[in-house]
């Protein structure tokens, strides 16, 4: 369930992200919850409050950081990360050239 900040805190998250010394349990962090806001949905009183793509919204203010995103997959000694990202750039629509099966 997406509320109204779910929208600067994606800008944030993704400007952390490029920061070389965060440490792996809060970059693990960072990444699942930008998985969340990218793939939730507006929570009820959001929609009434006539806000009902905040997820949209989230993945617009995430698309200009794809380039870090990627950088990201290769990132070494943070297990997990890459499929977190791999999850989040799918949510965003980008080819990430893993095949189906």
């Amino acid at each position: 369930m997406l509320f109204e900040a779910a929208v600067p805190v994606a800008s944030m998250i993704v400007a952390a992200l490029r920061e070389e010394d965060v440490a792996v349990p809060a970059r693990l962090a960072m990444l699942d919850l930008l998985l969340g806001l990218v793939t939730g949905e507006s929570e009820s009183s959001e929609v009434a409050l006539d806000r009902p793509f905040l997820e949209v919204e989230c993945r617009e203010a995430v698309r200009g950081s794809i380039p870090a995103l990627k950088r990201e997959l290769t990132r070494e000694g943070v297990p997990g990360a890459a499929d977190l990202v791999l999850e989040i750039l799918e949510s965003l629509g980008e080819d990430t050239g893993e095949s189906a099966g």
